[in-house]
């Protein structure tokens, strides 16, 4: 019969999630009946690892939940332990007590980043009657040890009940955080075994979490341990203090492995088999001695590391297939690639296939569409302050000039091939036009808007340029940001530190932001205002000057850093992010819809942005020129929520084209 122990040191009461790393081991190491034990204990650790890792991956730093762990699997008469983080191991047979610890650095390795070291153990484990082996085994985590740690442990483990063991076990090995961790598992007959026994629960602090699982047939729930039975009587049995006739010490094997020691057993002595069964059991041991040399010549013993990895990273590949949540299977898709990484590189690339399958459904996750940017005016460094789009082409404002010059808005061309409309001392109608300060582009393909240095403002309709009654715009202190609307110049004058809307008739302005401090570009719409802030933070505010959330959260739930933003048609944003090289789409909430890289290893520095009348482009200003992204067709449907409303988040995940 094989059982199963594990004992679990969380750093942190999360009863559901105890419960799932418990029972993510205990089906980990009874998946595969082919595995070694020592195998199916590293694996076991594995799962109860990758089930702590993805919760931290969506929790914030002070909510990250990490844990020790010590499991053993007793197949008498031998017992295999496997120890990571703050966990020891303890055998005591009565009179010698043997103690194991690891050596790993970090107290709790279960949970963080890097893949948990774990130390192996083993020992020859028998009833209390058998003086080849030990009686006992004991579990303990969070355990501090000190000089008196041996003989307190010698003391708790010579009680008479597997229950008093622990308790005594539990206060002998306390630290500052309270009483130790601990499970004893005492060996028992084969009789006891049929009669049964019940399971103990781990002792002390709340948080060490016990699973035991056993193969075989099952047993009644009982109380206490019974004596051994099938046992003579004049056989005397093991006192704290004794040594029984015929014990042998277990020796240590030279040259064992570093991280795990080995025990040879005793001798034993048997009563000679009658010759009539010798002659009956000879054949059949050389028959089955040869069936298990031809099992070990003909497949591996226990499964590769990189197997394993490999199809973990084929569960989570399905799991994140099956997700609904784009946030829930950007983990998971996330912890299969790098699970598939760690596979392709210790089987020296055979898991290529694999690491590429991981690669498009993160991206697919992710909505990450691809287009390839085209290059639509070549200028110097810095000789580009504004851009504007409209039905006429591609507008854009000299820095060293103050011109407006006109492109097409399909063919590469550079900045001398432009065509200057506007440029300082012009006469139109209306006015002479000063320095143009801001270029602004309007909604619906109209012309672009000119404010130049005198407060007035310029309008291009149908090729010619003509004066724009603005009302209040002579008391502007400072001009630090401008957009517009259908019907309405909205300006940000850092000096009253307000922004206003100006309406494009003549009428009063409107005050719809008051108090902000800075601003570097700012977008409306009918219902709120957008300021991008020189962090890379946008603030949104109603018509009141009331702020209203608005944090865009891609799925890997990095956070967008804005360097430029623009407003479609369909109320939706652009916002360019070139710390991660893309431009995400959000709603006018802040809901992730997708995000658009570039196809080419080029990082765009975007300072403005402008979608196309038709909505099928969009224009960045780059300190280089202006560069014309494609739009995909396809649009997916915005995610329902954001991971930090703690609400699953819809929306189909749709593959780009």
């Amino acid at each position: 019969m094989l059982e199963l122990y594990v004992l679990v040191d969380f750093s942190s009461q999360e009863p559901d999630l105890m419960r799932a790393v418990i029972r993510a081991m205990r089906d980990e190491f009874f998946k595969s009946e082919a595995r070694s034990l020592t195998n199916s204990l590293r694996f076991a650790i594995h799962a109860g690892h990758f089930v702590l890792r993805s919760h931290n991956a969506q929790a914030l730093p002070h909510e990250r939940v990490t844990a020790a762990v010590a499991c053993a699997v007793s197949r008498q008469p031998e017992a295999f332990v496997a120890l990571a983080g703050e966990a020891a191991a303890l055998a005591f047979d009565g009179e010698h007590l043997e103690i194991h610890r690891p050596t790993g650095r970090v107290p709790r390795p279960l949970g963080g980043d890097d893949m948990p070291t774990v130390g192996f153990w083993s020992a020859p484990l028998g009833p209390g009657c058998d003086p080849a082996h030990w009686h006992v085994l004991a579990l303990a985590c969070g355990a501090a040890w000190m000089d008196s740690s041996a003989a307190g442990a010698r003391k708790a483990l010579s009680g008479s009940s597997t229950g008093e063991m622990q308790e005594r076990l539990a206060e002998a090995l306390a630290g500052p955080e309270g009483p130790a961790r601990t499970l004893v598992a005492e060996a028992t007959h084969a009789e006891d075994r049929r009669r049964g026994r019940s399971a103990q629960r781990p002792s002390a602090r709340s948080n060490g979490h016990v699973g035991r699982r056993r193969r075989g047939p099952s047993r009644p729930a009982g109380s206490g341990t019974p004596p051994p039975t099938g046992v003579p009587s004049d056989v005397p049995r093991p006192r704290p203090g004794s040594v029984p006739p015929g014990r042998r010490r277990p020796r240590a094997i030279p040259n064992a492995a570093p991280g795990r020691s080995l025990w040879a057993r005793g001798r034993h002595t048997f009563a000679p088999l009658p010759p009539a069964l010798r002659l009956v059991l000879l054949p059949l041991g050389l028959a089955l001695s040869l069936i298990v040399a031809s099992l070990v010549m003909n497949r591996p013993f226990g499964e590769p590391v990189h197997v394993a990895l490999a199809r973990q990273a084929e569960v989570l590949v399905e799991q994140a297939q099956a997700s609904r949540d784009v946030y829930q299977a950007h983990r998971l898709a996330a912890d299969a690639r790098s699970l598939a990484e760690q596979a392709n590189t210790q089987a020296s690339g055979a898991y290529t296939t694999l690491l590429d399958r991981t690669d498009r459904l993160l991206r697919e996750v992710d909505r990450v569409y691809s287009v390839l940017p085209v290059p639509v005016v070549r200028s110097g460094a810095d000789q580009v302050v504004d851009l504007a789009v409209s039905s006429e082409g591609v507008f854009t404002l000299g820095a060293q000039d103050g011109a407006v010059r006109q492109f097409d808005a399909f063919n590469d061309q550079t900045l001398d091939s432009g065509r200057v409309v506007l440029k300082p001392g012009d006469a139109v109608s209306g006015g002479r036009v000063d320095t143009a300060v801001a270029l602004v582009g309007r909604p619906g393909g109209e012309g672009p808007l000119v404010v130049d240095r005198s407060r007035s403002v310029w309008s291009r309709r149908v090729g010619t340029w003509s004066s724009v009654p603005i009302a209040g715009g002579a008391a502007w202190t400072r001009v630090d940001a401008v957009t517009a609307t259908q019907s309405a110049l909205l300006v940000f004058d850092g000096g009253a530190r307000t922004v206003s809307s100006h309406p494009l008739n003549g009428g009063a302005p409107v005050g719809l932001i008051r108090g902000l401090e800075s601003a570097l570009e700012v977008v409306a719409s009918d219902v709120d205002t957008y300021a991008r802030l020189a962090d890379g933070r946008v603030l949104r505010f109603d018509r009141e000057s009331r702020p209203r959330p608005f944090d865009p959260q891609p799925p890997d739930s990095a956070g967008v850093r804005v360097s430029a933003m623009a407003r479609d048609s369909a109320g939706t944003l652009y916002l360019a992010d070139p710390s991660r090289r893309r431009i995400v789409q959000v709603t006018a909430d802040g809901r992730f819809i997708r995000q658009i890289v570039s196809s080419q290893d080029v990082t765009y520095e975007m300072r403005a942005l402008q979608v196309s009348p038709q909505g099928d482009r969009l224009y960045g200003l780059d300190r280089l020129g202006v560069v014309a992204w494609p739009l995909p067709a396809e649009v997916p449907a915005a995610v329902a929520a954001s991971p930090a409303d703690g609400t699953p988040s819809g929306g189909a995940i749709q593959p780009p084209k």
